[in-house]
């Protein structure tokens, strides 16, 4: 039953190649270097599965960083954010037309490029996003690095085979044009505008989700993407109730979030079936954010001094603004506001009573 369901040369090798990134997290408590994880898996992923040579490793590591420069910096304006999720999605589905095997380069540089512009623009405590984009940019590049440095070892070692010209190849192979990949760019855009408009309207608190579910599902083929629908189904279902029941019993102690961050991005190349996947990444996000709810919640009510837990406190829930950085009327209710600021964690509350800006002492 469980034959062939874990893909052992893909997972020891991805891990491997996020090992360096996953120790620099540790070793510097800088929360960034657990965020750009998902760029080393997915430059991993795309090197193997669309046989990229070096060159093509590193062209896709530069399409990344631009296309997360520039979906960050939109997430300032709705209707821009809007019109550059549709442009990344459906040039991610035209790069098939370089070969059907290029699929899985197009869905690998979406993910990363999404998913890290949505953790900036989520954690970028009232700097311009721009500001955040270009302070996060060092850490993306560096964590392509081990995958590049692989590629051109394990390149080098075929260089019996290949001629110096090689080296400026991008791909290691060749292939034919994928087939439909016109009626996918055109169902990506609709499918990814449907999406980012619902989240600018309704203002949706983690939009790559959404708009990742969108995109997913667009496979060129009817019943295959009905197919990838129902896996996707089953595995929140299954994942998320799992994940949630789990996290009751494990201990919370603030390695479990860095290592449930870097089992996450694992899964995606753990598994052979998606449906599994799936599962587990969804049980393991329930699982981290159960534990990372618990420890705030421990620190809200004062029974930690865990400086760490502050700090993601402080950064996940206390922005005086929605998704976009628009503000929201009134801005987070005054409690939370004082038991967020940075003097009210234990042993650095200040004596006497603290008084908001503008703010009558008859409402104190």
């Amino acid at each position: 039953m469980f034959y062939g369901l874990i893909n052992i040369s893909m997972l020891s090798r991805g891990a491997l190649q996020l090992a360096p990134i996953f120790i620099a997290g540790l070793l510097t408590g800088n929360p960034i270097w657990f965020r750009v994880e998902i760029v080393t898996i997915s430059t991993f992923i795309a090197a193997e599965r669309s046989r990229l040579a070096p060159l093509g490793v590193l062209l896709h590591a530069l399409v990344v960083a631009l296309g997360y420069l520039a979906i960050t910096s939109s997430r300032q304006t709705p209707g821009v954010f809007i019109i550059g999720s549709v442009v990344l999605a459906v040039a991610c589905i035209a790069i098939t037309a370089a070969g059907t095997e290029m699929r899985w380069t197009g869905t690998f540089t979406f993910i990363p490029v999404l998913y890290l512009a949505c953790a900036t623009a989520n954690n970028a405590n009232g700097r311009a996003l721009p500001q955040a984009a270009v302070e996060t940019l060092p850490y993306l590049l560096f964590s392509v690095l081990p995958v590049a440095l692989v590629s051109i070892a394990s390149y080098r070692l075929l260089g019996k085979k290949f001629d110096g010209r090689r080296w400026f190849a991008v791909r290691q192979v060749n292939e034919a044009p994928g087939r439909g990949y016109s009626e996918g760019m055109i169902a990506a855009a609709l499918s990814v505008g449907m999406a980012a408009s619902l989240i600018v309207w309704h203002r949706i608190h983690y939009p790559e989700w959404l708009i990742w579910s969108a995109a997913s599902v667009v496979t060129g083929d009817v019943s295959t993407a009905i197919a990838k629908w129902k896996d996707r189904m089953v595995g929140a279902i299954v994942g998320v109730t799992t994940g949630m029941a789990v996290g009751i019993f494990l201990p919370h102690v603030p390695l479990l979030f860095d290592v449930l961050t870097a089992a996450i991005a694992l899964t995606l190349v753990a598994f052979n079936r998606y449906v599994v996947a799936f599962g587990a990444r969804c049980a393991m996000r329930a699982t981290r954010d159960r534990d990372y709810c618990r420890r705030t919640h421990r620190f809200v009510s004062g029974r930690t001094s865990d400086r760490r837990c502050n700090r993601q406190h402080d950064r996940h829930h206390f922005r005086a603004g929605d998704e976009f950085g628009r503000p929201v009327a009134g801005g987070a209710p005054y409690a939370i506001k004082v038991m967020s600021a940075p003097y009210a964690r234990p042993g650095l509350r200040p004596k006497g009573r603290v008084r908001r800006a503008n703010t009558p002492k008859s409402e104190i």
